[in-house]
């Protein structure tokens, strides 16, 4: 994909790909720059693909082509060298490994060296691939020791937390969204509590992780984490490692650990968890869920009633425990406050 327009005009487009999804934005042309070609749409927003759905396009899109480059006799093209490689190693276990680690690191392809791919590895077999993904993600900027970085992480001691068995929650799989499933399955969770409104108290909160007052009073992150993260202890314990300490930012932590919890418990069982500051699918689904978990759509609508003023919302924030960014999000998610202004959506602006 990177090689993709090498002699070509294209637009300026950007894939963000995670462990579960692609996210594509594309920019219109801009009126400051003097290009052969003009592209006249873009994207108001980033879309979301599945990234099953994406590979089985790109691979059908490049062997159409190679098809028809065979038909008009360019039979060994650049594209289909290429592609023969990359064959290989789709059929390779070991070598499909390494190109995925070589990526979440941020290194073109045979270029990560071997000691840093064995310690990558090493952490990804302790792990699991999802979560390691997700904090390869989150220490990106740790270019020099983000390996490093990963490890200390997930050696701190942290607090011990039993997670209830109501968290087997039902995953509704079928919506087409992680939020939509996100929704859903904070709905069933209260439902299974026999809390289907109103706000969200701390007992109920810290005891579905089987955590305790004291043990998160005490608690004090080391540094300033790029993640929060928890890892098996024991066939049904858990070590916690959180980074936010004032209280309504702790409140929607703890409900971002259970949202993954229940959303890891049905596709990896004794997985790890992984809580950052991220745009991955993942993290979506996680704050969905403590959205709606901890302030529930309908419950915040009958609070507000028809008032949706600044003082309104700072008093259901202070109601529901919540922040007043999370009661914004809430509404305008859910169309009761208008969105702001689409821009393009990129995530970064483009050069070249």
């Amino acid at each position: 994909m990177a090689a993709a327009n090498m002699g070509f005009i294209w637009p300026q487009i950007v894939f963000s790909a995670d462990s579960d999804a692609i996210q594509i934005w594309a920019q219109a042309h801009q009126e400051d720059r003097e290009d052969s070609v003009r592209f006249l749409n873009g994207l108001n927003h980033a879309h979301y693909v599945t990234k099953d759905h994406f590979s089985n396009e790109i691979s059908s899109l490049i062997e159409s082509v190679i098809a028809r480059l065979h038909e008009v006799g360019c039979a060994k093209s650049d594209l289909s060298t290429i592609w023969g490689f990359i064959l290989e190693d789709l059929n390779i276990p070991d070598e499909l490994r390494k190109r995925r680690l070589e990526a979440s690191l941020g290194f073109d392809p045979e270029y990560c060296p071997d000691e840093l791919m064995g310690y990558a590895i090493e952490l990804e077999d302790r792990i699991g691939a999802a979560a390691f993904s997700e904090l390869s993600g989150a220490y990106a900027l740790e270019a020099n020791n983000r390996i490093g970085a990963m490890q200390d992480l997930t050696l701190v001691d942290g607090i011990e937390g039993a997670p209830d068995a109501l968290l087997n929650v039902n995953i509704n799989e079928a919506a087409a969204q992680p939020w939509e499933i996100a929704v859903s399955a904070a709905r069933d969770l209260r439902r299974r509590l026999g809390k289907d409104r109103g706000a969200m108290d701390n007992k109920t909160l810290r005891g579905l992780l089987g955590l305790s007052t004291g043990q998160l009073e005490s608690w004090t992150p080391t540094g300033r984490p790029k993640a929060s993260i928890a890892g098996p202890k024991g066939d049904s314990k858990m070590k916690f490692v959180p980074r936010k300490t004032h209280p309504v930012a702790q409140r929607f932590e703890l409900a971002r650990f259970i949202g993954d919890y229940v959303r890891s418990i049905g596709q990896a069982p004794h997985s790890w968890l992984v809580a950052a500051d991220l745009s991955t699918a993942r993290q979506k689904f996680q704050r969905a869920f403590a959205a709606e978990f901890l302030c529930p759509i309908a419950s915040l609508v009958e609070y507000l009633g028809s008032d949706f003023s600044e003082t309104a919302i700072e008093d259901a924030a202070n109601h529901f425990s919540v922040s007043e960014k999370t009661v914004d999000a809430l509404l305008m998610n859910n169309g009761y406050l208008p969105r702001f202004a689409p821009d393009t959506g990129m995530p970064y602006s483009l050069t070249g």
